[in-house]
């Protein structure tokens, strides 16, 4: 009889023990699929503020080029006089 209750205990400290050690996984599995999917939201993120720098860069460049050819035609136009 103690021998018998003495097996239940060990099966349900054995048994205590497993679900423990399967939530802990499941907790170590979401963080690390939080951990990746913050990561993929930086990357894109980051991507997504390269292309916005990219093509402000190209307003940038196209407005000065406009305002150069403005300059120039001016004093063109100021020299032929």
């Amino acid at each position: 009889m103690e021998a018998t209750l003495r097996d239940h205990r060990e099966e349900q400290r054995v048994e205590q023990e497993r679900i423990r050690l399967e939530q802990e996984e499941r907790m170590k599995m979401g963080q690390e699929r939080m951990r990746v999917e913050h990561e993929e939201r930086m990357q894109k993120e980051q991507e997504r503020m390269r292309k916005e720098q990219e093509h402000l860069r190209a307003e940038i460049s196209k407005e000065l080029e406009k305002k150069m050819s403005s300059v120039m035609e001016k004093k063109m136009n100021d020299m032929s006089k």
